[in-house]
């Protein structure tokens, strides 16, 4: 009793205030201020709306007025569904629907199924909540209200969307849209595109969401709804065909939309996502932010479920940026976290089955995630080994290959001996060449190891400057083997083992796939190759191998020495069994005085590769040696700085 009259004077000096006087129906209209204040800020915080619903609440039932108490219920029932606080939000709905009932139901109460409804929506309870909209379906019909109708049918294609009966759930949403269009309503026309654009993302049909999803953010951006902007920015965030920028894009403006008007579960759920878009695109370390902010919020709220998503987040990131100890700190408050919500929910639980499934469940994701973090110590081991192993294997090989161009300097040196001791000179010759042979041989092996566990490490993203060693390892590995490789076909040919093999050769698709395969690397230099066949049959008999290793060599030259942005052209002529073919391209050309080197063992010109691409000198001397085999001739036409033409002439 002494609580009310203290109520009543604050209401009394209100009144004062404002120069009005305290009669009951100004107490009234004061209390229906506050309930229209609340309904008008419905795109506000929660909190706010809460504290204006309970002061008319309280109003209301100190003067006994129960139209005002019913419809603070509601507001007081919207915030709190808002928020999460779904056990107080139902009380509420049920508090209203009991009053208007107890009193002759002549109170407007479609709010109180409406809300009721979307809280049972919202705690999975889907038939409880299309029965609440079915209710408030009956209350719209008998009044003839249109637009009453048209949400109760779109929150039921909500609830069945929610259900897994996307079917049912479009089918109320298109009644829905069509009522919108004839009775002009464009806020709830807003949220049926939204659910629209749901109901197709359920369905993996993402191009009929994006166009739902996009329409109703647009609209919703013409009628300052924040909350629907909000909803179809998160969605549009979480598409499968927004590329990467977009989808952070759209993730940050819904994070941005819930710091202006403090809806923290909301902001919660975004900085979630988008701390799994950033772990997407290998962000790691944004990721981690977002995740952090996230946790933050889950910490404030008390979203148990949600702190763990974050503990979950924190370790993969961890794990990925190879900072096993924090990756660990997080696993370990994960387990904590998990076993105490599984303490605190077993006396909850229906059956002892269900408690079972429910720790298995998250001893399972902890063991993944443990897996995972344990997965990663050993990469790090892994990597570590590798790096010594591949610096030593590179040491050994360029110990060898000096080996090898310090016999040919020998070689040269002694040269004017040598003539004197031809029969000990070819002898020599056998033996390099089988020393050659040998060491290129086992070289071969080792190397496409090191490429191999360089390209492994390559795909676990590793950090900058382990890219940067990894890349030189893999840099250093691919020229010494493209020198071992070439050494060995040179040794080969000059063996007198390397035999001409000849087989039919579909002439056109033949060089198809040549420029085809070569094209790929052209593009990465934005290098335009064109063709131009002219062949009087369809076959041709020739050695397939030597030919293709010819062709393909003498445009991959022309792509490697070629400025980016420039041209390339090949051409072909079969005619009266004689191959004629010409790579021209527009590169820098080969200055006069030093094609002369071109054919020779490891001749080099001045001239070098435009993207820093690896050069034996050794390529062009194969090529020449190549095509002797097959009969034909090769030769340059070249002007210096006006690019360079190679020819080649083979009979067929």
């Amino acid at each position: 009793m002494f609580e009310r009259l203290i109520r009543l004077s604050i209401l009394l000096l209100l009144a004062l205030g404002m120069g009005l006087v305290n009669t009951h129906a100004q107490t009234i209209s004061q209390i229906d201020s506050l309930n229209r204040l609340a309904e008008n800020n419905s795109e506000g915080s929660p909190d706010y709306i809460s504290k204006i619903a309970k002061q008319a609440l309280q109003f209301s039932k100190d003067i006994g007025y129960i139209n005002g108490e019913i419809q603070a219920l509601n507001n007081l029932c919207f915030a709190c569904y808002i928020r999460g606080e779904n056990e107080d939000a139902i009380k509420a709905c049920k508090k209203a629907i009991e009053l208007n009932n107890a009193n002759g139901d002549r109170f407007d109460v479609s709010n109180s199924y409406n809300y009721l409804g979307l809280t049972y929506i919202q705690i999975k309870e889907f038939d409880a909540g299309i029965n609440e909209m079915l209710k408030l379906i009956d209350i719209a019909t008998k009044n003839d209200n249109n637009y009453l109708l048209a949400d109760a049918c779109s929150n039921i294609g909500l609830a069945y969307l929610l259900k897994g009966a996307p079917d049912k759930a479009k089918e109320y949403y298109h009644i829905a849209a069509k009522i919108h269009e004839e009775i002009d309503h464009p806020t709830s026309k807003v949220y049926v595109d939204l659910n629209l654009g749901q109901l197709y993302y359920n369905k993996e049909q993402y191009d009929s969401a994006l166009y739902f999803l996009k329409k109703s953010n647009e609209a919703a951006k013409k009628l300052d709804n924040s909350r629907a902007m909000y909803y179809s920015f998160v969605l549009m965030g979480q598409l499968p065909i927004i590329n990467q920028d977009s989808a952070t894009y759209y993730l940050l403006e819904a994070i941005q939309i819930t710091g202006q008007l403090d809806w923290d579960i909301e902001m919660l759920n975004s900085h979630i996502y988008l701390s799994h878009q950033y772990r997407k695109t290998g962000k790691y370390n944004m990721s981690i932010q977002a995740a952090e902010m996230a946790e933050s919020l889950a910490e404030k709220l008390k979203k148990h479920e949600k702190l763990l998503e974050c503990y979950d987040l924190m370790v993969r990131n961890y794990t990925q940026t190879e900072e096993i100890s924090k990756a660990q700190l997080y696993l370990d408050k994960r387990k904590k976290l998990s076993d105490s919500l599984h303490l605190n929910q077993k006396n909850e639980l229906i059956t002892g089955l269900l408690d079972a499934n429910q720790k298995l469940g998250a001893e399972r994701e902890y063991d993944q995630l443990k897996l995972e973090l344990e997965a990663a110590e050993l990469r790090i081991q892994e990597k570590n080994y590798i790096i010594l192993i591949s610096i030593i294997g590179i040491t050994f090989v360029l110990l060898i290959l000096a080996f090898i161009m310090k016999l040919s300097r020998l070689r040269a040196k002694s040269n004017i001996e040598l003539r004197q001791l031809n029969d000990q000179l070819d002898a020599s010759n056998k033996e390099k060449d089988l020393l050659m042979g040998m060491i290129a041989h086992d070289l071969r092996s080792p190397m496409n190891k090191i490429l191999g566990l360089t390209q492994l490490l390559k795909n676990k993203k590793p950090q900058d400057e382990e890219a940067y060693l990894i890349g030189l390892i893999e840099s250093m590995t691919i020229e010494s083997k493209t020198l071992t490789d070439e050494l060995l076909e040179i040794n080969r040919i000059e063996s007198g083992k390397f035999k001409t093999k000849k087989s039919k050769i579909d002439i056109k698709a033949f060089f198809d796939e040549i420029v085809y395969h070569q094209d790929q690397a052209a593009k990465s230099k934005l290098i335009e190759v064109s063709t131009d066949w002219n062949f009087d049959k369809e076959t041709i008999e020739s050695d397939r191998g030597i030919l293709q290793r010819v062709i393909e060599n003498i445009l991959s030259n022309a792509i490697k020495f070629c400025n980016p942005k420039s041209r390339i052209h090949v051409s072909a002529d079969l005619k009266q069994n004689k191959l004629h073919v010409s790579v021209r391209d527009t590169g820098p050309g080969i200055p006069e005085s030093e094609r002369n080197q071109l054919f020779k063992r490891f001749g080099k010109t001045s001239v070098k590769p435009t993207a820093n691409e690896p050069s034996t000198g050794l390529g062009l001397y194969i090529v020449q040696s190549l095509v002797e085999r097959l009969r034909g001739n090769i030769y340059l036409n070249t002007e210096y700085k006006e690019g360079a033409e190679f020819v080649i002439d083979i009979p067929v």
